[in-house]
């Protein structure tokens, strides 16, 4: 019987803790390059693919739970005609609760780095 509730139970990841952090935050990255690809010829011309959005989940982390995302448009801040943006990836981490706060993600300042609370991981990506 123990074997059974301890096979039922296992965690959805396989690797030490640091290990699946580390995990976490390679594909978090990857993500956020493919959404600025995505969201790249929005900032160009000014609109978006219809079947994209400036936030919402994508992927899944090693603990099994989608990753969530968000683009941050910066309209009022050009560069050579182009609009800059961020693009911010993050998990919840093992403990699969959203402990980061909303406010921590968004930012129009230049040198923006988002603050994950908790045990939450991800990463922001710079776009030009």
């Amino acid at each position: 019987m123990l074997g059974i509730c301890g096979y039922i139970m296992a965690p959805v990841w396989s690797g030490t803790p640091s290990e699946n952090h580390e995990k976490a935050m390679r594909r978090a990255e990857g993500l956020a390059y493919q959404l600025m690809d995505i969201h790249k010829p929005a900032q160009s011309n000014g609109r978006a693919p219809a079947s994209s959005s400036n936030d919402g989940q994508i992927g899944m982390d090693p603990w099994g739970q989608p990753y969530r995302y968000r683009v941050l448009n910066h309209a009022a801040k050009k560069q050579e005609g182009k609009s800059k943006y961020n693009v911010v990836v993050w998990s919840t981490g093992p403990n699969k609760i959203p402990e980061t706060q909303e406010q921590n993600l968004d930012s129009d300042r230049d040198d923006f780095e988002a603050q994950f609370d908790g045990d939450d991981v991800g990463v922001v990506v710079v776009g030009k």
